[in-house]
């Protein structure tokens, strides 16, 4: 008779045969002349899973070309948790390309430790800027334009401080023309402000 599956017992120790294992093996195609073994229990209650020597309670061990662990849920989406052959994290994400590669939002309560590399966000919108707060989302830091970023309280384009790809900085515009160009009234308390044109004979005058 052909077996196809098995669950077999495997003791441990030659001398004593107080411990064992529990193996599961199965029969992947009709040309296997032997069970594959792909799980095992050991006696420490360690699972391995395409591994015999499990160093963790669950411990999985992929070599095929697929993903080595998921999730999903019971509408079965596109929302799965899933460790890819890569060892990448994906939450709500099938094809993480990144350590931890959230789509959607994500709460910490707690503080974030980065002790190198980048922190990669999204552009956002002056409505609702990729780093914001919990509590006030339409204010915070967002891209505007290719090395261009903006601070903005409110998501009113009125109410922002900008710094384009040239260094010039825009108060009230994300079009800075000057190294400070500012859009509206301006109060300077205690300070003189000068303006610089060219007179008739082409010299500046300061005024």
């Amino acid at each position: 008779n052909t077996l196809y599956a098995a669950i077999s017992g495997i003791y441990t120790s030659a001398t004593s045969n107080t411990q064992g294992h529990l193996a599961f093996a199965t029969r992947n195609a009709a040309a296997d002349a032997n069970l594959t073994e792909r799980m095992r229990i050991t006696s420490g209650g360690n699972v391995g899973i395409g591994f015999t020597s499990p160093t963790a309670l669950t411990h999985i061990v992929n070599t095929a070309a697929a993903d080595s662990f998921r999730v999903d849920d019971v509408a079965n989406d596109t929302s799965p948790f899933i460790i890819n052959l890569d060892g990448n994290v994906g939450i709500a994400n099938s094809a993480p390309s990144y350590t931890l590669d959230v789509i959607g939002t994500t709460r910490f309560s707690t503080n974030i430790t980065q002790a190198a590399g980048q922190l990669l966000l999204a552009d956002g919108t002056a409505s609702a800027p990729a780093y914001s707060f919990s509590a006030d989302t339409n204010s915070g830091l967002y891209r505007f334009a290719s090395d261009g970023i903006a601070l903005i309280t409110g998501g009113a384009s009125s109410n922002l401080l900008s710094l384009n790809s040239s260094g010039n900085v825009g108060v009230g515009t994300t079009s800075p023309l000057q190294a400070l160009h500012v859009v509206g009234q301006c109060v300077a308390k205690g300070t003189r402000i000068r303006r610089r044109r060219k007179g008739k004979n082409g010299r500046w005058i300061e005024e």
